[in-house]
């Protein structure tokens, strides 16, 4: 497991290393969740900060507005956005867990 602090404190992170499997990251609620989003996904997928703006794939104001303050299962109200960012689908919780996922491959079905 690997560890990154900054001004978004991304956390617990658990890199993706095959097909399949599940980056994860915990946003602490020290700066925006949009900023820890980005810098996830600029981590998890290898690219440059000057490569991927996240405004390309989601407001970030509304996606810091949708989750204001993080909200934790005692408080009754849970929920999730996900969206598909260079491949890979991005599931930001209430909580403040991040996932990213690779995108499973679709097969057509050629049966007809």
């Amino acid at each position: 497991m690997t560890e990154r602090t900054c001004d978004a404190a991304v956390t617990s992170t658990t890199p993706i290393t095959s097909a399949g499997s599940t980056y994860r990251v915990q946003h602490t609620g020290s700066g925006p969740l949009s900023t820890t989003v980005a810098i996830a996904i600029n981590d998890c997928v290898g690219v440059d900060s000057m490569e991927f703006q996240l405004y390309d794939y989601v407001d970030p104001d509304s996606l810091d507005a949708l989750f204001d303050p993080l909200r934790d299962a005692t408080d009754g109200r849970r929920g999730w956005v996900e969206h598909h960012v260079l491949g890979y689908d991005v599931s930001i919780h209430s909580t403040g867990e991040i996932e990213i996922r690779t995108q499973e491959p679709t097969i057509p079905d050629t049966s007809r």
